[in-house]
């Protein structure tokens, strides 16, 4: 049975939260209950699952998602039975397991710290609880040598990732309240934005882990749009194309963003033969000016287009994926944001624009 569970986008006016991760398009997850046996006593090898009656929420991107009255009704729970401050999520985000048994990895299910609304030990209409949940894809932006860089990873084996709540057994964890540091620190009125474009359609030997976006055949060029509103003037744009092609001719594809080319990417010839390769790979990063690029819409305009060998019927390109980089104003957009800083700062006073009365959470 498939449930909505809902965006926090009405929380509360102006929600912004300080966290390492990225803004994307929200969607809804669902809900789903499970239920049980019971046991006498809990291991570090034993699910903390095995005990109660739980709720399964799948979450599909990461972002701010409320529980709330109307929805404990929708799953046959009575609110008034719920007491708000029992509420408990517990999840690990959506990161893939480590291919590596070496690499750190959670000894079960953990607790979140949550935040909750709420006037007294019934759950009301005007009561929710919020919490921040991680999609299924990896994001980790970075500095190196004094470049930004990022590391993604999309997860291969799953659209969703899944997290579990359970009331009315024990206290749960809960956002804490920071003290106000004052005014006096460095000021911070940007922020890095990263915007990904990946879709997995193709496989080109029906096996193993790679996948691949859109095919470049019959079709040779292709458009993009990433929203960029805001953005810093006199800013760098940093734009990582990552493409592959099968062709038994040198082939490339080139990359143009608003009109202006801003980069070639050429890939060599596959040999012919059973098991030989089936596609050769090219990853490249272009940068550019923001000043040299007319946007009046607010949007990154890219097309890529193939360079496809007229000596090849069967070659074909694909996109594998599109990564963007750039520095925008520290604002609201859409129903919240999520931004970075400089972590080297150790104080800082953030200076947020276009936003009343801002929760921050930190």
């Amino acid at each position: 049975m498939k449930l909505p569970l809902k965006f926090v986008g009405s929380l509360l006016p102006g929600v912004v939260l300080i966290l390492s991760f990225i803004t994307r398009p929200v969607y809804p997850g669902f809900s789903q209950q499970i239920s049980n046996a019971s046991a006498t006593k809990k291991t570090s090898t034993e699910s903390v699952l095995s005990e109660g009656k739980w709720y399964k929420l799948a979450i599909s991107v990461e972002g701010i998602y409320k529980i709330d009255y109307e929805f404990l009704q929708s799953i046959g729970v009575d609110p008034a039975q719920v007491n708000p401050s029992t509420i408990r999520i517990f999840g690990n985000g959506g990161k893939m397991l480590p291919q590596s048994n070496s690499e750190f990895r959670y000894d079960g299910l953990q607790e979140n710290a949550i935040y909750e609304k709420s006037n007294g030990s019934g759950f009301s209409p005007d009561d929710y609880i919020a919490f921040f949940g991680q999609g299924p894809d990896t994001h980790n932006v970075y500095m190196d040598s004094g470049e930004v860089n990022l590391d993604y990873q999309k997860n291969i084996y799953s659209d969703s990732s899944y997290y579990f709540f359970i009331y009315g057994d024990e206290q749960g964890k809960r956002i804490e309240n920071r003290t106000h540091l004052g005014m006096e620190y460095p000021r911070i009125n940007s922020f890095i934005h990263v915007e990904i474009h990946e879709t997995d359609q193709f496989n080109l030997v029906d096996s193993g882990r790679e996948w691949y976006g859109e095919k470049f055949d019959l079709v040779t060029s292709q458009d993009f749009e990433f929203d960029v509103s805001g953005i810093e003037s006199n800013t760098i744009l940093k734009i990582k194309s990552v493409v592959m092609a099968k062709s038994r001719f040198n082939s490339s594809f080139q990359l143009d963003a608003n009109g202006i080319t801003i980069g070639k990417q050429d890939i060599g010839k596959i040999p012919d033969g059973t098991y030989s390769l089936k596609g050769r790979i090219n990853s490249e990063t272009f940068e550019i000016n923001s000043s040299l690029l007319s946007m009046p819409d607010n949007t990154l305009h890219l097309r890529l287009t193939y360079d496809k060998p007229s000596e090849d019927s069967r070659s074909a390109g694909y996109l594998d994926y599109f990564n963007l980089i750039c520095e925008r104003d520290l604002r609201l957009y859409d129903q919240y944001t999520f931004f970075r800083y400089d972590k080297r700062a150790k104080k800082i006073t953030i200076v947020i624009t276009s936003i009343n009365n801002p929760t921050i959470i930190i």
